[in-house]
């Protein structure tokens, strides 16, 4: 996700494909700064000027620009598996989505794309380091 800032996410709701184990990115949020349309500085969170903190979170920036954010975070594995499945039915791509997800202590991180169209993904590139390298 290049190009991407925390306050940006933030402001849109989050972007995780971990939040079937630890909830969406906006629900791990303690604190943030945020500059009101108004130019003015705020620190907001569940306990202090709680309208603001809900209110920018998912706001789409409509009710100020979020400058600071403190997060709860978790310790990264020290391993990951990544695999990319294609598939060509919709409904089978759904129905094993919410296989992984609803698997108790699965994946990590999971997600999915669908490319509408119909060719196939020449352009998909994927870079692979070997195991010398971790």
């Amino acid at each position: 996700y290049l190009y991407l800032t925390v306050g940006g996410t933030l402001s849109n709701g989050g972007i995780s494909g971990q939040t079937s184990r630890y909830g969406p990115q906006i629900s791990n949020v303690l604190e943030l700064d945020i500059i009101t349309g108004k130019g003015e500085i705020a620190t907001c969170s569940n306990d202090m000027n709680s309208d603001l903190f809900y209110a920018a979170l998912g706001g789409l920036g409509q009710f100020g620009i979020i400058t600071r954010a403190r997060i709860k975070l978790e310790l990264a594995p020290k391993r990951a598996k990544w695999l990319r499945f294609l598939y060509t039915d919709f409904s089978e791509f759904t129905r094993d989505q919410e296989r992984l997800i609803s698997e108790a202590g699965g994946l990590h991180f999971l997600e999915g794309s669908v490319m509408l169209d119909h060719g196939p993904p020449d352009n998909w590139r994927s870079t692979y380091y070997p195991p010398s390298d971790h």
